[in-house]
Formats: C-alpha cells, structure tokens, sequence
C-alpha cells in the first residue's frame, strides 16, 4: 500500500514539474537535426526553421544582415543560439512560448509580464452587503439632459431636430456619430458638425461621440421643430511607448562600403506613375546616383559615364534597361526580389566595369501556394503567377507585361504621331527545385524587345534575351560552391528613311557566354573565404550599314565580326578581428585574348589616327 502511495505522490509531482517547466525552454529546443541545415544564407535557413520546426520569425528585412547561419553543436536555446550569431550587430533576439521569435535593432522585445503586473491588494469592508444584493438595470444615469422646441406645442406627426456637435472649444466636429438608442439607428454629422433627424414626439437618448472626444450621453426631449447644440469633451489619448530607430551605424558596423540596397518589401512601395513602378528610377534618388538626361536611358555613377556600369539579372547581363528611349523600364518591378547597387568596392567576383555593378534578383516563387499579381495602366498591362509544383521543393514564376500605347497615339491631332505605332513587352520566367538539402538549382529567362516606327521617318527594333541555370551544391555546412551558366544577346536594327537618297539600315548584334564556379568555405567563426574563376566569350557582330533603296547615295559598309575572351580569377577573404573590428581583401586578376582573324593597325606616333597615317598593318588568321 505505502509503495502504491508513494509513486502516486512521484506521479503528481513529476506531471507538477511538467507543467511548471517553462513552455518556451522545451519550444527552443531545436535538436542536432536542425544543424543540417547550417551553412544556408539568413531568408533560405529562415524558411526551413519555419516549415520543419513550426517558428514563426519576425524582424525588419533591412535590419538582416546577408549572412549565412551556423547553429553551435551545444544544448543551448534557439534565442541563446542566435543571440551569439547577431550580437555584434546590435541585434536583439527574443522567443517566446508560442515559437514567435522577434530580432529587433538595439532592442530586446520583452515576450511575457512581470510576475507581480497582475497582482493587487485586498481591502476589508465593513459593509458585508454585495452587489448581487441588488436588482440589476440596464439602464444608465444620463445626467444631461436637452430639451427641443415647445413643450406646449400640439403639433402632430413627426418632428424635425437639428443639431450641432462641438468640441469644448467650440469647434464644429465633422464625422462625429450620434446614436439614438430607441431608434437603435446610427447618424453621422457633416463637414460643419451639423445633422438631422426626424423623429417622434418623446424621450431618447442620444450618445455622441467624436475621434478626438469622450462620447457623451444625452437625454433629448423632442416636442417641436428646433435645433440644439452638443458640446463633447476633448479626450486624451494615451500611447504605449515609441522606439525610432534607425540605420546610422550600418556604414560602421558593415564592411561593405558603398553598397545600396533596396529590398523586395521597399520595391512593393515604389510609387507608380502611369501605373508602372521604375525601379531604376528610383535608384536616382540614392547618393552619387544622377540621370544621363530626361527621355534617356542609363546611370551616371559618381561622374562616370553609363558605359561603365553593368546590369546583371540573376547573372544574366542586361545591356538594355529601358524601353521607349528611357521612358520606362524593362524590368517588371513585381518580378524583382532584391535590388543592389555597388557604387564603390565592387566584390572581386563582378568584373568589366569601372564604375558601379547593379546586381538584381528575381522573386523567389512560393513553394507552398499559389500566388498571382497584375495590374493594367492607361499604357501598359501586367501579369506575374508563383505556381508550385512540387510542395515546398520547387516552384516557377512567370511574369510578363505589355503595351498597349498606340491609343494614345492615334488621339493626337498630327499625322506624323498619329500614323506612328510604339510597341514594347518584357517578360521573366524563374524556376527553383531543392533536389535534396545539399542540392538546389534555379532556371532563370529574361525577354524584352522594342519597335517603333515613326511615320515616314525612323524604325528601330531591338531586342534583350538571357538564360541562366545556377547549381548550388553544400560539401559540408561550412562549404559550398555555385556554377553558373549563362547566355545573353542584344540586337539592335535602326532604319532612316526620311531622305530617299540618304536611307540607310544599320544594326549590329552582341553575344555573351559566360562560365561563372564560385566557393564559400567558413573557415572558422571569425573566417570566411571566397574564391572562383569565369570565362566569358564574347561574339560581336559589328554589323553593317546599307542603303535602304536604290535611289539612296549611301554606300554599303560591312564592320565585321569581332570575337574574344575573357578570362578572371578572384578571391575575397573577410576577418571578424573583434565584433567592432574586421578586415576584407581581395584580388582579381582578368585576362582578355582576341580571338578569329582580325587587322591591327599601327599609326604614325603623335599623328591623328586616319588612314592616311597609318604606318603599319598585321593581319591576324
């Protein structure tokens, strides 16, 4: 019996201890399973935690670092885990019981009560009587009171009252709400605070209330037609505490200088004009950033001229970035995920250019539900679908968008407008699989073309397409590597027919092959290593310049065709010294060779280089 008894007594007390464990201590408990998936950048790893584990994480995308995650093997919490990761970044970490886990700058959310907040004292009353002594009543004390017309009045039907609802400063309020509980009937007043309503001869009581006052209740005799006026008292409103933050010590505690970035939730606040939302645009409000001129594409970047930037689409070169002369974009801003933009200290890995690299990402499409966005302007009509297809593996995305301008064009009163047609479409296809947690790959293809005719005058077509496949693969949680293989071409026609013995056609069309092998190896906590080599070759066809009639004076020119390729080797390397002091190098080393049969010219030195200084010739099979 005392046997029986006593592991009773062990039972209650160990489902006692249960229950007073602390839910978040057992919820933040993860398990060595999670540490394969070590090694991922912050919003895939983010992911993951969130469809295996059931967290849910909320924090300010801009406030996130781009940093890759790696959980210590220990029996730590998740929020102690964590909490070492972002430390030296000023950020907080905070899990409460429910696995809600809040990451705040420079501030620890607090995710339960204190103990004694809902604590109070008992008082003793000498009276022993309760309120359930008493009868209950719905029925409130209304202690003002108004009365509307004569009392003597013996008029019949109903009755016409008017009335003003003022502040205590006398102050008319509009949209104030006057509710009469017998007519159980709403009345809102206008911009002058004014309002009527008919009713029967009686009693009622009106409750009034304003947004910047208390509500008020009075009981309203009616007897004749006449106004009155309602005077509320101005409410305080009181307000939990306001924390603003901001971003001032990013450009201390980030060792990428001269970077901006804007994020897929600031792209979804882009002002849109005529319905369409310039990503570029807006990237001439960033510092160092100005326009080549109105009606024009292209960037100057800290004085350098537009050529030397480059555009890249998930790898993929754009080297048109607008249509319609500048007009628009050709990059559907609701297929875009992230936007960088490097002013200065260009990552080793992008070569070619002197003066900025613009880095964009498409949308990563949902594995788990479909999605669809559009939207149609007076000039333009747009599509964009996330469709799964395999659950929480792999998923596509389709965007495209298109004009229909010419309407516009055709309202105007001059033939030349009028008898010209614009024509311009763009579109991004995406699509991701997770072969297994080592293996993951990404499709991405991009089309934008242009036509114009001005009547009589001018035609021009030209055309932007790129493909590009990137296979990440993980050796280890602290190792990885991403091949990248692209193709992109640009081909532009260009007609002038507006003189019939100056006609000419000229076009000209560029190629790129590239071969991209990038590696990540964490060395150690306070070491990260990246190294890789590209090959890129190029295939220009220089085009050519022909007349477009026999009547045209032109004479026929054929540039020529003009191959190459480029070979880079680079390495980066970024030492956490201290959380307050760290040290990136890096090096690249390009190599170009000409490639096919080619003339070199040699001229004469100090002369204007023509043909007749020409000095020397080498012809190159």
């Amino acid at each position: 019996m005392s046997y029986k008894r006593n592991k009773k007594i062990i039972l209650s007390f160990g489902i006692v201890i249960l229950l007073w464990i602390s839910p978040a201590a057992l919820a933040q408990n993860l398990g060595k399973e999670a540490l394969k998936y070590n090694a991922l950048q912050w919003n895939d790893w983010v992911q993951k935690i969130e469809q295996q584990y059931a967290y849910s994480f909320f924090y300010d995308v801009d406030s996130i670092p781009d940093i890759s995650i790696n959980l210590p093997d220990n029996s730590q919490s998740l929020e102690k885990q964590l909490q070492s990761i972002f430390s030296s970044y000023s950020i907080q970490v905070a899990v409460d019981a429910q696995k809600n886990v809040f990451l705040l700058k420079n501030y620890k959310l607090k995710t339960s009560l204190y103990e004694s907040f809902f604590s109070s004292k008992k008082y003793k009353s000498d009276n022993k009587q309760t309120n359930n002594d008493y009868l209950g009543t719905r029925n409130e004390l209304v202690n003002k009171s108004i009365v509307i017309g004569d009392k003597n009045n013996k008029t019949v039907g109903l009755v016409s009252m008017q009335g003003t609802v003022m502040n205590s400063k006398r102050s008319p309020l509009p949209d104030a709400v006057v509710y009469v509980e017998e007519l159980d009937q709403a009345f809102h007043t206008n911009a002058n605070g004014e309002f009527t309503i008919r009713l029967n001869k009686g009693d009622y009581i009106f409750a009034i209330k304003g947004s910047e006052t208390k509500e008020e209740k009075y009981k309203v005799s009616v007897y004749s037609d006449d106004r009155a006026e309602f005077v509320l008292e101005t409410k305080l409103i009181l307000i939990d505490e306001v924390l603003v933050t901001s971003d001032e010590n990013n450009n201390v505690r980030s060792n990428q200088m001269g970077v901006e970035r804007i994020s897929a939730k600031s792209i979804e606040l882009i002002p849109a004009v005529l319905g369409e939302k310039d990503i570029l645009k807006v990237s001439l409000l960033l510092p160092g950033i100005q326009s080549v001129g109105e009606g024009s594409a292209g960037l100057n970047v800290r004085g350098s001229p537009a050529d030397q930037n480059v555009f890249y689409l998930d790898n993929i070169p754009i080297y048109n970035t607008s249509h319609f002369f500048g007009f628009f974009s050709s990059l559907n801003a609701d297929a875009i995920g992230d936007f960088k933009i490097y002013k200065s200290n260009i990552p080793s890995e992008f070569g070619g250019r002197l003066a900025a690299v613009v880095d964009i990402d498409t949308k990563k499409p949902s594995t788990e539900r479909f999605a669809m966005s559009g939207g149609i302007s007076p000039i333009t009509g747009r599509l964009t679908m996330e469709i799964p297809f395999a659950k929480g593996k792999g998923s596509v995305l389709i965007g495209g968008r298109t004009t229909y301008s010419n309407w516009i064009l055709n309202m105007i009163n001059n033939e030349e407008i009028s008898n010209s047609t614009v024509k311009f479409a763009d579109g991004i296809f995406r699509a991701n699989y997770e072969i297994n947690t080592n293996n993951n790959v990404k499709l991405t293809g991009y089309y934008s073309y242009d036509k114009i005719d001005f009547a009589a005058r001018n035609r021009y077509d030209y055309d932007n397409k790129g493909l590009s496949f990137a296979w990440k693969h993980f050796y280890t949680k602290k190792a990885s590597s991403e091949l990248n293989v692209v193709y992109s071409e640009y081909a532009s026609v260009e007609e002038d027919y507006a003189d019939k013995i100056n006609t000419y056609q000229q076009d000209f069309t560029i190629k790129h092959y590239e071969v991209k092998l990038k590696n990540s190896f964490q060395l150690a906590h306070n070491h990260h290593l990246q190294f890789g080599i590209n090959s890129i070759f190029y295939d220009l066809d220089k085009g050519s310049f022909t007349p477009l009639n026999p009547e045209s004076l032109l004479h026929p020119i054929d540039f020529g065709l003009s191959k190459g390729l480029e070979n880079g080797l680079f390495m980066s390397h970024e030492w956490t010294i201290t959380p307050s002091l760290s040290l990136v190098s890096g090096f690249r080393y390009n190599v170009y060779v000409a490639l096919g049969p080619s003339t070199i010219f040699d001229y004469q030195e100090g002369a204007a280089k023509n043909l007749s200084t020409i000095s020397d010739t080498t012809l190159i099979a």
